[in-house]
């Protein structure tokens, strides 16, 4: 047994020793140094097909196939990426001339012929787009996100259409005073109605109470040339209450408590397409920061859909817009 593994040692270490010392490879070598890689593979397959009993020249060209196709293949997808086509086609035709089953290069051509029939349908899009035809535009760009729901442009064009054609769902109801001029108010212990009958009467609005906000609540507010809205956030910050506007010249007080909250304030449902930021790493910014619980997140699509307040909603646009770029 040791006798059979001396003599396959000694026979690998010949071959080796063979193979360096023989010119052909010694050639194709410097031709590698040189980065005539295609001349190299071209001049080592010639040899392995004339030669097909020399093992030297089989190892040597299957290992230097391995090198550069690899190399091929890494040049061909950060082509591909930055849109060359042409050049990328051009490298991973290279790679199936001389491995005629390489699956990536095979692959990256189907990606390529793709990624070219998309680029003209965005073409399509953006055209759709500056001209507000915004359905048949979200009509074109649809199969685009099918077939590649990661597609960068696609996704920037798919949210541009949104943007356009979603009503804002933030819009919120203000209180408009009859008063423009800033008002003066000195009151001091006095029940909290009367602060707000004063405010009615002088600015032409309606307040309502909900049953919770005691009747003997009392305040004192001294505030100079502040404007009627300034004037009632402070009387709601300083008694613990919050108001739901009716509409332009009512609005109800209540206590500012969860239950309230979670009873008066109206939420919204907003859906947004995320162009470039993690999705997941965005949901987890407005979980974070506004403390917002309904959140759904599909990676597929690159798309967050959260339900919450109309001010919240509002902040989320801010946060999104500033880290999706």
């Amino acid at each position: 047994m040791k006798t059979s593994l001396k003599i396959f040692y000694a026979a690998l270490a010949l071959a080796l020793v063979t193979a360096c010392a023989d010119p052909l490879i010694k050639d194709t070598r410097a031709l590698l140094n040189e980065g005539r890689t295609d001349e190299a593979l071209a001049s080592l397959e010639k040899a392995t097909r004339e030669n097909p009993q020399n093992h030297a020249y089989r190892s040597e060209y299957f290992r230097l196939r391995e090198f550069a196709t690899a190399q091929w293949l890494v040049q061909a997808e950060s082509l591909r990426t930055t849109a060359q086509f042409e050049a990328a086609n051009e490298l991973y035709r290279r790679v199936l001339k001389y491995d005629a089953a390489n699956a990536r290069a095979t692959q990256g051509l189907a990606q390529m012929e793709m990624d070219v029939r998309h680029r003209a349908l965005l073409g399509e899009v953006d055209k759709l787009v500056k001209a507000e035809r915004y359905r048949d535009a979200r009509d074109v760009l649809a199969p685009v996100l099918a077939e590649n729901p990661a597609q960068r442009e696609a996704r920037q064009l798919q949210r541009l259409i949104e943007e356009k054609t979603t009503k804002p769902a933030v819009a919120l109801l203000q209180l408009r005073s009859s008063v423009t001029k800033p008002i003066s108010l000195e009151l001091k212990d006095v029940p909290l109605r009367t602060v707000f009958d004063v405010i009615a009467r002088a600015a032409n609005l309606n307040f309502l109470f909900d049953k919770d906000v005691r009747a003997d609540l009392r305040t004192t507010i001294v505030v100079r040339d502040a404007q009627v809205e300034d004037v009632i956030k402070l009387i709601l910050a300083t008694n613990q209450l919050e108001q739901k506007v009716l509409n332009e010249t009512t609005a109800l007080i209540y206590p500012n408590t969860p239950q309230k909250l979670r009873e008066y304030q109206d939420l919204v449902v907003k859906s947004f397409y995320i162009a470039n930021a993690d999705v997941r790493q965005t949901a987890n910014l407005i979980r974070t920061i506004l403390k917002t619980r309904d959140i759904f997140i599909d990676e597929k699509l690159n798309l967050l859909v959260m339900k919450d307040t109309p001010n919240a909603i509002r902040l989320a646009e801010k946060l999104i817009a500033a880290q999706d770029i």
